[in-house]
């Protein structure tokens, strides 16, 4: 085959992949475009999130959200777990630091506290206030 004919042959396989792409991307658009937009309200700069089905979980700044202590220890430096369930569009406020570590499995919420973070509480009963200590938010 001529050279001509290869850059050829190459022009339009990248112009079949490009009109492809933007062709998958307009379906998208039109097949996920068609819902609605929530804005939860809270800020979510700390960039820790994850998402399963109808759940979505993330930090929220005290400290950007208007210097707010949104876990009761009496601070407004943490950040603290929100729950957002878009099937039934509420926010939950679980109250505890969201310190190290997140994950979803259906209604379950595991994350990690730092008992630093959350007054200075000894979670784990080893006599100080030092770790990271797992829990368990059940959605419902």
């Amino acid at each position: 085959m001529p050279s001509e004919d290869k850059s050829l042959v190459a022009t339009v396989i990248v112009v079949v992949i490009i009109t492809s792409i933007f062709s998958s991307a307009t379906l998208l658009q039109q097949a996920y475009g068609q819902g609605t937009t929530t804005n939860v309200g809270l800020d979510i700069s700390s960039g820790i999130f994850t998402i399963d089905g109808n759940l979505i979980a993330f930090g929220v700044s005290e400290f950007n959200q208007g210097s707010t202590d949104l876990n009761g220890d009496g601070d407004a430096n943490d950040g603290v777990l929100h729950v957002f369930n878009a099937r039934t569009g509420t926010t939950t406020n679980v109250g505890l630091d969201l310190c190290c570590g997140i994950g979803i499995d259906g209604n379950l919420i595991a994350f990690g506290v730092s008992e630093f973070n959350q007054g200075n509480t000894d979670f784990n009963g080893d006599g100080d206030a030092n770790d990271g200590v797992l829990h368990v938010f059940v959605s419902r």
